[in-house]
């Protein structure tokens, strides 16, 4: 499962899709594209679908999506986890920093955005 905050969590193919492997990304697409069918007001599948797409076939469109659903998202932290990280790891850190703020000013006893700001200012601090 991909996420458990969808109302698609239950449906066939969306269990499909949390079983596929990342280099089945063409199979991915097409369950996404008939779920986002079945559940076009699903904000969370929206969240998953930009994410797929940013981090496989379509990064700039995929981020550009993201990006426009964090501008008023529901209650919930999904879409910055995946946006903040993705711009980490791509070595985006000052974005991914403020990607992570603007959930923490959200929702600031969120323990999810707490650590993500923890971790990204920790990052890199231990030595091995």
């Amino acid at each position: 499962m991909v996420s458990d905050r969808t109302a698609a969590e239950n449906d066939p193919d969306y269990v499909a899709l949390g079983k596929l492997p990342p280099e089945r990304g063409a199979e991915s697409g097409a369950l996404f594209g008939t779920l986002l069918r079945r559940y076009p007001a699903d904000w969370v599948l929206k969240v998953l679908h930009a994410a797929h797409l940013m981090n496989g076939p379509d990064p700039r469109r995929g981020e550009a999506l993201l990006r426009d659903l964090l501008k008023d998202p529901p209650d919930c932290f999904e879409g910055h986890s995946r946006l903040g990280t993705y711009l980490k790891y791509a070595g985006r850190r000052d974005e991914a920093m403020a990607v992570y703020e603007d959930a923490l000013a959200r929702w600031p006893w969120c323990h999810q955005a707490v650590y993500a700001c923890t971790w990204m200012i920790t990052d890199g601090m231990t030595v091995a």
